[in-house]
């Protein structure tokens, strides 16, 4: 009996002490994230086969939008998420922004359906092969609409969010983009928290 009740009681504080890892609110990943640089260096393999060849080219494209896809988004949901980027990807030069959609949790054949009769220069469809896409940016404790990132010609994280599921961030993200075309991949901008800190003194 007694050993029963030391194994639940165990089994509890076990679950509490790993509850207490939670996802982050969306201020505190902007914050964390905010110049963060993204690493490129993990398994991964590129949907589209014309892509494979110039991979070096495609990732020193100066401006880019990554967007981390789990299992979460459906199929046909994901599919229209890809529609809708290369939608908004029309609004910028093929050689200075692209967009990357990371994919994790999905067979080769279900790639391949998602993205059938998708093409797109700008938009790039990745298989996150052992996702370890996560692991290696440290991304865990980021919720599903804090896996989206804007990045400048160095890698950093100008924004966060999925401007793909968040209609009220695209504004934002064209003008920092556009902002970023003028200066060649770079904002010439400190971080926002500190900005506003100076302004104060």
């Amino acid at each position: 009996m007694r050993s029963t009740a030391l194994i639940v009681i165990t089994t509890a504080i076990i679950f509490l002490l790993l509850s207490c890892e939670k996802k982050m609110t969306y201020e505190q990943a902007i914050k964390r994230s905010y110049g963060k640089e993204v690493s490129f260096s993990w398994n991964k393999k590129y949907v589209q086969e014309d892509i494979t060849v110039f991979e070096s080219e495609v990732l020193q494209t100066p401006i880019k939008i990554v967007s981390y896809i789990d299992k979460s988004l459906c199929d046909p949901c994901f599919a229209k998420y890809l529609y809708g980027a290369g939608e908004l990807m029309k609004k910028f030069p093929t050689d200075s922004v692209k967009f990357f959609c990371i994919v994790a949790s999905r067979t080769e054949e279900r790639l391949r359906e998602c993205t059938k009769g998708f093409n797109s220069k700008s938009c790039i469809v990745i298989d996150d092969i052992e996702d370890s896409f996560i692991a290696v940016n440290s991304l865990e404790r980021h919720s599903a609409f804090c896996r989206t990132f804007l990045l400048d010609a160095n890698n950093r994280i100008i924004l966060t969010g999925d401007v793909m599921r968040q209609s009220n961030l695209q504004k934002l993200y064209i003008e920092r983009i556009e902002e970023l075309i003028k200066n060649g991949g770079t904002l010439n901008v400190k971080h926002p928290r500190k900005a506003k800190l100076k302004n104060k003194e």
